[in-house]
């Protein structure tokens, strides 16, 4: 007997069609289409397989499946699919708007 999963993810029907249709689409990052295939593929009202066949089929880790699934249920469908917003940004901006002005009034003179 397998074991109880940890993490249920039960997508709605026009979630359903916004993920495959985005599929479709073709636009968007590879780290997104990886995302939405893993919400297709455990959705518990859809095929929902179990997550080291979602792993083997998609070339990643079960352990990811795991994190798309716990942030489909903290921070809600588009939090599962995009990134997330960093608290403190990795480098600071070097100009404000006034020096970005000025630079560009010089480039153009």
């Amino acid at each position: 007997m397998g074991r109880k999963k940890q993490f249920v993810v039960k997508l709605s029907d026009s979630q359903r069609k916004f993920l495959k249709k985005a599929l479709r689409g073709g636009r968007g990052s590879a780290l997104e289409f990886r995302r939405m295939r893993i919400l297709l593929m455990t959705d518990a009202n859809g095929p929902c397989y179990s997550d080291k066949e979602i792993a083997a089929a998609l070339g990643c880790s079960p352990s990811s499946i795991l994190n798309v699934q716990q942030r489909f249920l903290e921070r809600g469908f588009e939090g599962a699919i995009s990134r997330k917003k960093q608290d403190r940004p990795s480098h600071c901006k070097v100009l404000d708007g006034k020096g970005e002005a000025k630079l560009i009034a010089l480039a153009c003179s």
